[in-house]
């Protein structure tokens, strides 16, 4: 399979600290589910930030769809985030005064082209959000309306999931997405995380702590083996 995400010579720190990553090589295939494990301090979040463009390497190059992410200005890298990431955050990140419906729909304000490609996909943003929801929620009658602070931690873990994935974005990077959950809504989040990801052909990186999710991947890396800095 082709490369979708590669990192080259990358390496990161903090002002007067040394690298907290150092990652000689690190390639994502298209449409593979990734797994990245790692305890906390081994620089997980700051290899989800230099991927995204939120930070900028020191050295070395992040490249994504054949860009190179951090030569990039800033206001192209917010972009390139909001047409070409999908992010499933550890504390949701959802507008609480907004619905579900509302929260998911955001995305396609932000980004002309996954509002095209929801359209094209379903008709409008509106029945994406819609289908996307539906696939999340299997609760008979289930109010998309409510504001999500009213909702469960699983019910906006599933919303945070379908925002993420609207709009078919190339890759879904998955932080800590789990970690809130009890272990049977862990299992019905993640095969309703894979399906969905797979059914529009996006990539899945997930990145967590816990070992027992590692057989659902096709590839798996433990941090120590990607970030050198740790070993040093």
């Amino acid at each position: 399979m082709p490369a979708l995400l590669k990192l080259d010579s990358v390496q990161f720190g903090w002002k007067h600290s040394e690298s907290v990553l150092d990652v000689p090589s690190l390639t994502i295939e298209k449409g593979a589910h990734t797994f990245i494990m790692g305890p906390s301090g081994s620089g997980k979040s700051t290899l989800l930030n230099l991927i995204g463009g939120v930070l900028l390497p020191q050295r070395g190059s992040v490249t994504l769809s054949d860009v190179v992410v951090s030569v990039l200005s800033a206001g192209k890298r917010d972009q390139m985030r909001a047409d070409s990431i999908g992010f499933v955050f550890q504390q949701f990140n959802l507008i609480p005064y907004l619905s579900a419906f509302e929260n998911v729909l955001l995305t396609c304000q932000f980004s002309e082209s996954r509002r095209n490609k929801a359209k094209a996909l379903h008709g409008s943003e509106m029945l994406a959000a819609e289908t996307l929801l539906n696939g999340f929620f299997s609760e008979q009658g289930f109010d998309f309306s409510r504001a999500v602070s009213k909702l469960s931690v699983g019910q906006q873990q599933r919303v945070a999931a379908a925002r993420a994935l609207i709009g078919s974005p190339e890759l879904i990077i998955a932080d800590e997405p789990t970690s809130a959950l009890d272990h049977d809504t862990r299992q019905r989040f993640m095969s309703l995380l894979m399906e969905e990801a797979d059914q529009r052909q996006s990539t899945l990186l997930f990145v967590s702590h816990d070992p027992t999710l590692t057989s659902r991947f096709d590839v798996v890396y433990n941090m120590s083996d990607i970030n050198r800095a740790m070993v040093q």
